[in-house]
């Protein structure tokens, strides 16, 4: 892959990660009916749920800046994986959170490929 089409596939897959965490960032903030029965369905207050969007907005934040990427990319993992942990926790389907935490290390791996390299311990070309 050349370095264009690395950079366009990684852009991309980034826009596409900051959109689905902004949108559902503000749904979590604005509330509703319909997320307000999902949240209390969890044990949930709409007060955490809207705590949560707020967090789930800086970790975009963070995500999408490149000299704050890395950082970004370790919060947004961080939050999928609290994501997973309460879809397990109640019985819901991990798939998409799993594919979610997927893009988030391959987003990473594409922009900062010294990343794949410290993490394989040889030089990978990406």
């Amino acid at each position: 892959m050349g370095p264009k089409t690395r950079h366009l596939l990684g852009w991309i897959l980034v826009g596409l990660i900051t959109a689905l965490l902004v949108i559902t960032g503000i749904f979590k903030i604005r509330g509703g009916a319909e997320i307000e029965k999902n949240v209390v369905a969890m044990g949930f207050t709409m007060d955490v749920v809207k705590g949560i969007g707020i967090i789930e907005l800086i970790c975009a934040l963070f995500f999408i800046f490149p000299r704050t990427g890395v950082f970004g990319s370790m919060l947004v993992a961080a939050y999928m994986g609290g994501a997973i942990a309460t879809h397990l926790q109640h019985n819901l389907s991990v798939g998409l959170p799993v594919l979610i935490e997927c893009l988030v290390f391959l987003s990473a791996v594409i922009r900062y490929p010294e990343l794949l390299r410290r993490l394989v311990g040889t030089t990978v070309v990406v």
